[in-house]
């Protein structure tokens, strides 16, 4: 997230497609949309510590 240079993170569920995701991102490129696919890498650190 950090290294999109987005001001704003929007987290969200599967109510979006991926498609309206990239949608959202392309016309507004300082949202970044948070989605699980994104963060479980961290969700699972979280877990491990």
């Amino acid at each position: 997230f950090a290294s999109s240079g987005a001001d704003t993170g929007i987290l969200i569920t599967d109510k979006f497609s991926p498609y309206a995701v990239y949608d959202k991102e392309r016309r507004n490129p300082k949202t970044r949309f948070l989605t699980r696919e994104r963060i479980q890498a961290f969700v699972d650190a979280m877990g491990i510590s």
